[in-house]
């Protein structure tokens, strides 16, 4: 057993020594403004040439987007679903978590390679939190109501 040049009642002090030291640090340091830095680099942003050309280029997609069918499609089902409830909505959303979860597992089994344990973690873990989304989606809609409202939003 190697021996520590330290005894170890000092390496604790000087553990605690650093929490406290970096705590004091993290208290004192002054407030960023977020939001006006965040202006700020929009702003910075906007004037770029790189600004400029993404900026023409969401506008460009937007309209091809708008006027294609497929836009005025998806249009159509954003309407119809905001027109839905909260709980429909949330209900609606884990069971088709569940459904593309299953659908995936059962598409790993039947192919010819096996992936590994490890692939099937990510569609379990999935349908396990659709199952419990579409079961609970009513008192889910009753808590993001109320938190809502606590928001202003």
């Amino acid at each position: 057993m190697i021996a520590s040049a330290e005894p170890p009642f000092r390496r604790r002090w000087l553990q605690w020594w650093t929490l406290v030291e970096r705590s004091a640090a993290l208290a004192t340091q002054p407030k960023t403004d977020v939001r006006a830095t965040d202006a700020a680099i929009e702003s910075i942003l906007a004037r770029s040439t790189i600004g400029r050309a993404a900026d023409r280029m969401r506008l460009v997609t937007r309209r091809w987007y708008v006027d294609s069918y497929t836009g005025r499609a998806l249009m159509t089902l954003d309407r119809e679903w905001t027109m839905l409830d909260r709980a429909v909505r949330i209900r609606s959303v884990g069971v088709g978590l569940v459904i593309g979860a299953l659908t995936t597992l059962a598409f790993e089994r039947l192919g010819s390679e096996p992936v590994g344990v490890s692939f099937e973690l990510v569609p379990a873990l999935c349908a396990f939190i659709g199952a419990i989304a579409a079961a609970f989606a009513a008192p889910l809609s009753r808590t993001l109501n109320r938190s809502g409202d606590r928001s202003g939003g």
